[in-house]
């Protein structure tokens, strides 16, 4: 059964989303080099586990955003591969 009209454009329009989704992970990425910014709720995290007492492993404060970064990139880059080649 062919799509209609309609829906084909609002295909178009999902597939251009989860293109733009990739592209602005990817961006994200580059400009923070996957850093936390001064003041922010993951930086505040990283530091009260760098000044926890018992001490935590020396690199452990990292580790959190590490892992969710991996699982952000995986999702960011299968959601662009959704989107027909040319629309990302």
């Amino acid at each position: 059964m062919p799509f209609t009209s309609h829906e084909s454009t609002h295909f178009a329009e999902l597939a251009e989303l989860l293109g733009e989704c990739r592209a602005a992970f990817r961006d994200l990425n580059i400009a923070t080099q996957w850093r936390a910014a001064e003041g922010s709720p993951a930086k505040r995290d990283m530091k009260s586990l760098e000044e926890r007492d018992p001490t935590v492993p020396e690199g452990y404060p990292l580790l959190p955003t590490q892992l969710a970064f991996v699982y952000l990139y995986a999702a960011a880059e299968q959601l662009g591969s959704l989107a027909p080649r040319g629309c990302t």
